[in-house]
């Protein structure tokens, strides 16, 4: 599964290039980016940066978990798939309004139509695996399961569930 959500992100990151190509284009004077031109584009580019920053934190967000060394039914497992669904819809969302505008039409119908794609979301952004993960969650106490991160990265994470714990 890790592979498959690795597929569909670096897809999603293909068709950001592109429209970042096409942006580029439409924003340039002389082959120089126009301030004003890019001015105009404000929203767009702000789109595009979220895509990929969130496209980056799934592929770290795999890493970690493979990292790990977990099965594809363990807990960290099971958010990252629930985290890389969300990340798939946003980015699908995102783009949806932009497409022609950027001229990816055919590359989004062709990446967001995909059945497996849209079972990949449907199955980890379901209430039922959501409710599901969110008892396990619960079930150890606010605990998000293993970790791999060095002792000073591990209080820090510590120190922010006991905070998010104290304030909530």
């Amino acid at each position: 599964m890790f592979t498959q959500a690795l597929e569909y992100l670096h897809a999603i990151e293909a068709l950001t290039q592109s429209a970042f190509k096409t942006l580029k284009q439409q924003c340039s004077i002389n082959d120089t980016l126009n301030n004003e031109l890019l001015d105009q584009h404000q929203h767009l580019c702000y789109e595009l940066a979220f895509c990929v920053a969130e496209t980056s934190a799934a592929r770290s967000h795999i890493r970690y978990a493979q990292k790990l060394s977990v099965t594809e039914k363990a807990l960290e497992s099971q958010q990252t798939f629930y985290f890389c669904a969300e990340v798939i819809q946003q980015s699908k969302q995102r783009l949806f309004v932009y497409q022609k505008d950027l001229g990816i039409q055919q590359g989004y119908q062709d990446l967001f139509n995909q059945p497996e794609l849209n079972d990949f979301c449907q199955r980890y952004l379901s209430h039922p695996f959501i409710s599901a993960l969110a008892d396990q969650l619960v079930r150890l106490n606010g605990s998000s399961g293993a970790s791999v991160l060095d002792k000073e990265k591990e209080l820090i994470r510590a120190t922010f569930q006991k905070l998010g714990e104290d304030i909530v």
